[in-house]
């Protein structure tokens, strides 16, 4: 067990929570009581409790509640394994070009599979049904026992970075067969009637955009080989335990978000203003100046230091955001504007330029951010 796991308990010992939901409207409805005090406490403080509860809670569930059954074969109860095994059938022994039924996937989507270019990607979805048949329960078991955001995210990593590796063999053809599957889909649970108005709902969708964004973005977390999987999969989990450390200490330091606490209480003022505009623009641009350039500008000790050598001198992050563009961002808003209808509105160019801000420090703050590693590294990576 982590040292924050400990911390986190051992102020919610004895408590007894009823729901995460609750401990989550005592989150909020602590941060209301206080927003409008003069002397405000550091937000992370009213978060250490709530942390508590919830990691409290999770821990005292039943394995039953979860799904989970450790004497089953794989580990879930025996509902749900019995459908792992009937989708399992489906995506693994029906994967042939004399297709004639598929209760799940679709005849359309197995031939869309069948005709990727890559002979190893034909198998995608029998990989991943079969890895979470075979690997989910220790992942939720090991969700279920955590103690921190760290633990938790290690525990989910453990288990995403096989899907990971094989997502990177297969881009960007796998995005475009995603397409495929989901414009002509044909599975043999539902009816004709339900089919049409299915495919009839997709072909509303922008999947280009879709195709875009994913496949940037996977090339981003991948690297040009899969080389940055590993990277991703260390670095997640220490920006997890940046915010465990936001909780449980009193102190503010570079490796910790405390120093977001002013911010954040602007932000939280703002919302709460009826004189203000409250649009997409500028509720982005409110979180921007507050919130992200506060993280990654704010302190010239941790700009030269720990924040450099986290993440802008990690070859593989910088990969990353340089391809996270305001163009990118663009792409992303079509697509899920696509799904969710005239409710979302649309992204304006100052919304797809301070979106990028929150994970690029060189885009967030002026001049060229601390960088001592040697250019040529990430050159010789074939990353930029």
């Amino acid at each position: 067990v982590s040292t924050q796991s400990t911390g986190y308990q051992r102020r919610v010992r004895g408590k007894v929570v009823e729901s995460e939901q609750q401990s989550e409207e005592h989150l909020m409805q602590n941060i209301e009581n206080h927003s409008d005090e003069e002397e405000r406490q550091n937000i992370f403080n009213y978060m250490d409790e709530f942390m508590g509860e919830f990691f409290n809670h999770m821990n005292e569930m039943e394995d039953e509640e979860m799904g989970l059954d450790g004497s089953s074969g794989t580990g879930f109860i025996q509902e749900i394994e019995e459908h792992l095994g009937y989708i399992t059938d489906d995506l693994c022994n029906n994967n042939k070009t004399d297709c004639e039924e598929s209760r799940y996937l679709g005849c359309s989507c197995h031939a869309a599979f069948l005709n990727l270019e890559k002979v190893g990607c034909r198998g995608f979805a029998c990989e991943v049904v079969s890895h979470f048949r075979n690997n989910g329960a220790e992942m939720m078991r090991g969700i279920k026992e955590s103690g921190s955001l760290e633990e938790l995210t290690q525990a989910a990593m453990r288990f995403a970075t096989p899907i990971s590796e094989l997502v990177c063999r297969c881009n960007p053809e796998l995005y475009m067969t995603v397409s495929k599957c989901a414009l002509n889909y044909d599975g043999d649970e539902f009816d004709e009637d339900t089919l049409a108005e299915i495919r009839d709902f997709m072909s509303g969708i922008k999947f280009k955009e879709m195709e875009k964004f994913m496949g940037h973005m996977t090339r981003g977390y991948c690297g040009t080989e899969g080389e940055c999987i590993g990277a991703f999969a260390e670095l997640i989990p220490q920006v997890a335990a940046m915010m465990d450390r936001s909780c449980s200490e009193r102190v503010e330091s570079c490796d910790n978000m405390r120093r977001l606490s002013d911010g954040i209480w602007e932000f939280i003022d703002y919302m709460e203003r009826d004189d203000v505009d409250h649009s997409v623009s500028n509720v982005i641009k409110v979180m921007t100046k507050y919130i992200a350039k506060n993280f990654w500008c704010g302190k010239r000790r941790c700009i030269k230091t720990w924040l450099a050598d986290m993440f802008n001198n990690n070859c593989c992050y910088r990969n990353m955001t340089a391809q996270f563009t305001p163009k990118l961002v663009g792409s992303f808003g079509k697509f899920m504007k696509s799904i969710i209808g005239e409710d979302m509105p649309k992204f304006s160019r100052s919304v797809k330029k301070n979106i990028p801000k929150f994970i690029n420090p060189n885009a967030a703050c002026r001049g060229p951010y601390a960088r001592e590693v040697d250019p040529e590294q990430c050159e010789a990576l074939k990353l930029l």
